[in-house]
């Protein structure tokens, strides 16, 4: 009888372990700045009319807009970095 309750009793003891272990850590929130997650415009903006002047205009505006873009998205791409380096102690 007493074989039967030895491995009872080590399985009831273990589990019993893992179920009063530590509260779980919580992971910060990172939240990154406004100006880098600033969705671009839906559409980019349609020329005036058909004149050269109009279609270089908009041009210079939608090309604008893609660099911005680019530079938001290169900036998250720098806070994500950067906060993961802090938060494994690179630095």
């Amino acid at each position: 009888m007493s074989k039967r309750i030895l491995p009872l009793l080590i399985v009831a003891l273990t589990l019993t372990a893992c179920a009063a272990g530590g509260q779980p850590t919580m992971a910060p929130r990172l939240i990154p700045p406004a100006s880098l997650t600033t969705l671009p415009p839906e559409r980019l903006p349609e020329p005036a009319s058909n004149h050269l002047d109009d279609l270089v205009e908009n041009h210079v505006i939608s090309a604008g807009l893609y660099h911005l873009a680019r530079e938001r998205l290169k900036g998250l791409v720098e806070w994500i970095e950067k906060t993961n380096k802090e938060l494994r102690g690179d630095e």
